[in-house]
């Protein structure tokens, strides 16, 4: 008679949030580096209105870890928008359905910053991109993009 074997389940090793919070890479230290400038924005915001209102456009949960604290001890609202709303853990975050080409039911200047982090390559021919930088330029007076140089 064989042995009866148990599975366990555990949590994967490797997932896309463990692998982008990781220190170690260069990659990491790229996004860090990037995100002085991104956390100068907010706080200039913070400074001349009280809060700040981010709509990150393909944005994640765990991109925003690298912010550290900011967002838990400055009065930021971010919103994630993606084609599809996922669950978030951070009282902070809100994510919500849209395509970053159509997003027409978001009123000029809602938000006080656009964040996209390597968003517009994906979205589509050069009229898609044209139609997300036109809402990333309507839907806030300061924005912080980001695209790969290839």
């Amino acid at each position: 008679m064989l042995a009866k074997i148990e599975t366990v389940e555990s949590a994967p090793r490797h997932t896309v949030a463990r692998t982008y919070l990781d220190p170690r890479p260069m990659s990491f230290q790229f996004r860090q580096g990037r995100f002085v400038h991104i956390e100068a924005l907010i706080k200039a915001i913070v400074a001349k209105k009280g809060s700040c209102r981010i709509i990150d456009i393909g944005g994640t949960e765990y991109y925003w870890e690298i912010a550290g604290d900011l967002i838990q001890r400055a009065p930021v609202e971010i919103d994630l928008v993606n084609l599809d709303a996922v669950p978030v853990t951070k009282p902070r975050l809100r994510s919500l359905a849209g395509d970053a080409t159509r997003l027409d039911d978001l009123a000029d200047n809602s938000y006080d910053l656009v964040h996209s982090n390597s968003v517009i390559e994906h979205v589509g021919d050069w009229d898609a991109m044209v139609r997300m930088a036109a809402n990333v330029r309507r839907l806030a007076p300061s924005y912080y993009l980001q695209t790969p140089n290839f």
